[in-house]
């Protein structure tokens, strides 16, 4: 009997997250879509309304074929909470991004890059800027985010644009200082929130932030023009990241202790083979 080899994966298996693709390089994109930001006392939670099974899906395939990096994409929705910090004496989002670390870790990649579409998109960056002190995070090489609120602390004075304020989450501009990795943001020129790449621009620190515009509102993926240029843009972004050599696979832990056990049972199988063969000698003491 011909024994069946298994196909490969095919990323039209599977349209909606969480899934991981892998890829062949040592980076992997973790991607962020929008949602509604659900306020609440102490926590918001991007419900996920806004993933578009189809665009978001061409949208991470494109970035996987072009940049040969693996993509991952969360489970939704998206719920963060905030804590109280020492340090900096006010609430900050927790590290929501740590998952990311430990996914980049369990696949044998060096380098993981945050890409965000709106509410998404805005997690991505107030996590990043308020934890990015810790050790884990100098494996993130770039930060795009596309159309996020990332300046909102109701300074507009006007209803329909406050109504996405939620700090501290939407207000990563502000200390965008923290950030080291290369950061794009991407508005469309008709998206109010657009007015959050200035205030990042003036508080970065040295750190290359490129600004992109293109012809729209807020949301890039109605029209596939726009779709289209902007995928374009995030993978360019991605491609001129430095360090990108081949993944090396690591191997699983159930074969490491398949490894062991068979040692292990292969030494006690010889112990048994030379009990069984032992030979027994006649004593050599005279008699008589």
């Amino acid at each position: 009997m011909r024994r069946r080899h298994h196909r490969g994966f095919s990323v039209a298996e599977k349209r909606s997250p969480p899934f991981t693709w892998p890829g062949k390089k040592n980076h992997l994109v973790c991607y962020l879509w929008g949602g509604n930001i659900v306020r609440g006392s102490c926590n918001i939670e991007t419900t996920g309304h806004d993933w578009k099974d189809e665009r978001d899906r061409v949208f991470c395939e494109r970035i996987r074929e072009n940049t040969g990096f693996g993509v991952h994409c969360a489970a939704p929705p998206y719920r963060t909470s905030f804590e109280w910090s020492d340090v900096e004496r006010q609430n900050v989002p927790i590290d929501f991004t740590n998952r990311f670390y430990r996914e980049a870790r369990k696949g044998g990649y060096k380098f993981i890059h945050l890409v965000g579409f709106s509410g998404g998109g805005a997690i991505a960056a107030s996590s990043l800027a308020h934890h990015s002190d810790k050790k884990d995070a100098g494996i993130v090489k770039s930060l795009a985010i596309i159309s996020g609120p990332i300046a909102e602390r109701g300074q507009h004075g006007d209803q329909e644009k406050d109504k996405f304020t939620c700090i501290p989450h939407t207000d990563a501009a502000f200390y965008a200082g923290n950030v080291k990795a290369r950061t794009l943001l991407i508005y469309g020129d008709q998206d109010f929130l657009r007015d959050g790449v200035a205030e990042w621009k003036k508080r970065a620190k040295g750190i290359q932030v490129e600004e992109w515009y293109y012809h729209g509102d807020h949301d890039f993926g109605k029209d596939s023009k726009n779709f289209g240029l902007v995928t374009d843009k995030i993978i360019e972004f991605l491609k001129n990241s430095p360090d990108q050599g081949p993944r090396v696979a690591r191997p699983t832990r159930r074969k490491r202790l398949k490894r062991k056990r068979t040692r292990k049972h292969s030494k006690t199988g010889r112990a048994r083979m030379h009990a069984h063969h032992r030979i027994v000698r006649p004593s050599r003491r005279k008699t008589g």
